[in-house]
């Protein structure tokens, strides 16, 4: 009678539950020590895409003002004519955004800053209609504080200067790598506890926890494209008040210039 081999190949064997479960739990603390590290490369992906649009941006209003005799864009300033407000420099008192830049909506909103806007906020609306003017607004995630200010609303501020502390042709340079052309999006109260946007849900932060309220707060932080060409990520509650720009209507602007 043959013999039968009731031998066991060990290896094809299946795993046990307890083997399965420490299996589960080694692959769950790997995940949690890895997932901070690639929430941060993610994040710093994100920050240097956006120095990447002010420096495209910023080039392209380097360009425009060797064109037109060293003059940066002009800008009209009235009650919708923040830093951040496109039409007023880009669409209406300059030929930038036919002959310069390329209107892509994702060259003038921060990857970081678009999951920020509240549905229905103008923000929101003026991304999404970009590069249209909702309402008359056109908010951007990005700042500008170059160019001759046109219209009036402030009597300190006379018509043809900046009134940003920004050049207004290449001519007023008188250092480069401190002055701010662009700028992400840094605006808070002009006093303390210096609130980030006390009308939430509008987002006025790129670089910042949502639910932050103040600079104290949510680790605020922004990209600055300066006039020789250079970026630099600036943060820290103390060196943004020490370059903070008051344009006027109690609120500042986080832009590093010589006078500060």
């Amino acid at each position: 009678m043959p013999s039968v081999n009731i031998h066991h190949d060990r290896s094809k064997r299946a795993f046990t539950l307890v083997e399965l479960l420490v299996v589960i739990s080694v692959i769950t603390i790997l995940a949690s020590l890895l997932l901070p590290a690639i929430q941060k490369a993610m994040h710093y992906a994100r920050r240097t895409s956006c120095a990447n649009n002010l420096r495209q941006i910023n080039l392209a209003m380097t360009q425009y003002a060797d064109d037109n005799n060293g003059y940066f864009a002009p800008y009209y300033f009235n009650n919708n004519s923040w830093p951040y407000c496109y039409r007023f420099w880009l669409k209406e008192y300059s030929n930038i955004d036919t002959d310069y830049l390329p209107m892509k909506k994702n060259l003038f909103y921060c990857a970081e800053g678009i999951p920020k806007m509240a549905p229905g906020s103008r923000m929101a609306n003026c991304y999404a209609a970009f590069p249209g003017t909702p309402g008359g607004f056109s908010e951007m995630n990005y700042c500008y504080f170059a160019g001759a200010r046109l219209g009036d609303k402030d009597p300190p501020i006379v018509n043809g200067t900046n009134g940003r502390k920004g050049p207004v042709k290449v001519s007023d340079i008188t250092a480069g790598s401190r002055t701010t052309i662009f700028a992400d999006l840094m605006k808070f109260n002009s006093t303390a506890p210096y609130e980030v946007f006390p009308s939430a849900p509008v987002r006025s932060w790129n670089h910042m926890d949502y639910d932050a309220t103040s600079l104290y707060e949510g680790d605020p932080g922004g990209n600055l494209a300066y006039a020789d060409g250079h970026n630099r990520w600036i943060s820290g509650v103390q060196e943004m008040l020490s370059h903070r720009q008051e344009p006027g209507s109690g609120k500042s602007y986080c832009a590093e210039q010589p006078g500060d």
